[in-house]
């Protein structure tokens, strides 16, 4: 019975390492989600500013 027991503590030791590094990796991809959203919203924005600048441009070449 004490070596059931001994087997169960050693699995439960492994099994919550296991949940605390599965933990550590969630909140990396949760800081990496949000950096990617930031990044593409920057990168929106740039590029609308760029097609709206073209579009002036050629407004303005073809005199309207």
């Amino acid at each position: 019975m004490s070596d059931d027991l001994a087997g169960q503590s050693t699995e439960l030791a492994l099994l919550r390492r296991i949940d605390a590094k599965m933990d550590k990796m969630a909140a990396r991809i949760d800081a990496v989600d949000r950096r990617a959203a930031i990044a593409g919203g920057v990168s929106g924005t740039i590029a609308g500013g760029v097609v709206a600048i073209a579009v002036e441009y050629i407004k303005a070449k073809m005199g309207w």
